[in-house]
C-alpha cells in the first residue's frame, strides 16, 4: 500500500518510495490480529491506512501478500489483480487493490 515517498510502503508494493519495515509490519500485523481475534480491528486498520493515503492524494492502495491473507483483503473489499511466484524466494504471491 502505497502511503508516501516519506513512509515507504505497506507489504511489498512501492513506487519510488523506499519500502519501509515499520509499515510492512503493520500490514502484517493486521491481518495477524484480525485472524486471532475476529474483532475487527485489521480491517478498521486497513481503513485508517486508506485514509492516510487518501489524504496524501493516493487514488488507490496496493498490498502483495501471500495465500494465507488473501481471503482477509478480499472479505475488506480489495480485489485480486495478479497472482505471481516471487523470483527471489518461490513464494506464491498475490497483488491486491483498492481505491482509497
Amino acid at each position: 500500500m502505497v502511503l508516501s515517498e516519506l513512509w515507504g510502503s505497506i507489504g511489498s508494493m512501492t513506487s519510488s518510495a523506499r519500502p519501509s519495515a515499520l509499515a510492512g509490519r503493520l500490514g502484517s500485523w493486521a491481518w495477524s490480529f484480525a485472524r486471532k481475534t475476529g474483532s475487527g480491528a485489521g480491517r478498521q486498520l486497513l481503513e485508517s491506512l486508506q485514509d492516510v493515503a487518501a489524504s496524501l492524494g493516493h487514488p488507490r492502495t496496493w498490498v502483495a501478500t501471500g495465500d494465507e491473507a488473501v481471503g482477509f483483503y478480499l472479505g475488506c473489499g480489495w480485489a485480486a489483480v495478479e497472482h505471481l511466484r516471487l523470483e527471489s524466494t518461490g513464494i506464491l504471491t498475490t497483488i491486491l487493490t483498492k481505491p482509497t
